[in-house]
C-alpha cells in the first residue's frame, strides 16, 4: 500500500470480562523513512585476537555529517535488525567485535527516521614491541628501525620523536627513540620505543 496516511482502521476495545466493547477510529500517521545505507567502519586489532574496539561515537558523527543530517536527528547501533526496528539494546562506545555486520537506527522525536547497517571491519596492525639494543659507545652512529616487517614498510608512516619520517634513522649516542608508526588507511596508530 503507498499511502498509509489514508488508511481508515477501526479498534474494537473490550472492556475486560464482560461482552462491553466500543469501536474506535484509528488515525495512522506514517513518515517517510530515509534510506542511511551500508556503510564500512574498519578498526584496528592490535594483539592478533581478531577483534578491535570500534569508536562508535566517532561513527556516529561521521554519519550525521556524511549525511547532512540536521541536529535533533538521534543515531542509534544495534546487534540485530529487530533491536534496530524498534530502538531497543544499543551498543554502547566503544565497542569490542569481530567482523560482523550491525544495524543502524536513526530517530526524530522517538519516531523511526531511517534505518542502515554497518560493517564492522577488523584489520591486522602488526604486533610490535618495544626494543632494547645495548651497544658500546664506540659503535655509534647506528641505525634504529620500527621493528616492521620488511614487505609491509611502505604500508604504513614513520614519525620519530627525532622529527624523522623513515622505518630506520641513523642515532649517534644512547637515549630513548619513540616512533610513532601510523596506518593512514584506518587511521590507526602505535608507538614503539626504541
Amino acid at each position: 500500500m503507498s499511502n498509509w496516511n489514508k488508511l481508515k482502521l477501526f479498534a474494537k476495545v473490550f472492556k475486560a470480562n464482560t461482552d462491553c466493547y466500543s469501536i474506535a477510529k484509528v488515525r495512522l500517521i506514517t513518515t517517510q523513512s530515509v534510506n542511511i545505507g551500508s556503510q564500512d567502519f574498519v578498526a584496528c586489532d592490535f594483539d592478533g585476537d581478531n577483534f578491535a574496539e570500534f569508536d562508535l561515537e566517532l561513527e556516529r558523527n561521521n554519519i550525521i555529517s556524511l549525511l547532512n543530517l540536521s541536529s535533533n536527528i538521534s543515531i542509534s547501533f544495534h546487534e540485530n535488525e529487530s533491536d534496530a526496528t524498534i530502538g531497543d539494546n544499543a551498543l554502547s562506545s566503544p565497542y569490542l567485535s569481530d567482523n560482523k555486520t550491525i544495524f543502524i537506527r536513526a530517530e526524530s522525536d522517538n519516531t523511526c527516521y531511517g534505518m542502515g547497517s554497518l560493517n564492522l571491519k577488523v584489520k591486522t596492525f602488526p604486533q610490535l614491541s618495544n626494543q632494547d639494543i645495548t651497544v658500546c659507545q664506540s659503535d655509534f652512529p647506528i641505525r634504529i628501525n620500527s621493528g616492521i616487517n620488511p614487505q609491509q614498510l611502505n604500508d604504513y608512516k614513520y614519525l620519530w620523536n627525532t622529527s624523522e619520517t623513515e622505518n630506520d634513522i641513523l642515532v649517534f649516542q644512547a637515549g630513548l627513540y619513540e616512533v610513532i608508526i601510523y596506518d593512514n588507511v584506518i587511521n590507526c596508530e602505535k608507538v614503539v620505543s626504541v
